[in-house]
């Protein structure tokens, strides 16, 4: 999608993937370096770094789903289904009559 003036979410998402471009690049051009990267994430979780571990555990078992909370005030949100029939009058469907 072309960018279009005032929407954020499309500049937002372009930039992400030139970082990400940037990024792969860098990974791409030297392997070892990316090695390097992951040890030293490994060793601060290991030391205990919380947020390193909370890292490692993510990339490796996936984040944890966020529950939908609520309480009276805010209530989680709902998702209802709408649908739309077209019966036509001259011939009712079963269990309709």
């Amino acid at each position: 999608m072309p960018f279009q003036p005032g929407n954020t979410e499309a500049s937002k998402r372009g930039k992400d993937r030139r970082f990400k471009a940037a990024l792969v690049r860098y990974a791409d051009a030297d392997p070892k370096r990316l090695d390097e990267l992951a040890a030293k994430l490994w060793e601060q979780a290991i030391s205990g770094d919380v947020s390193a571990m909370r890292e490692v555990a993510d990339r490796l078992d996936g984040k944890v789903p966020q529950a939908l909370v609520g309480d009276d005030d805010h209530p989680p949100i709902t998702l209802e289904k709408i649908e739309r029939v077209i019966v036509d009058p001259k011939h009712p469907q079963a269990g309709d009559a």
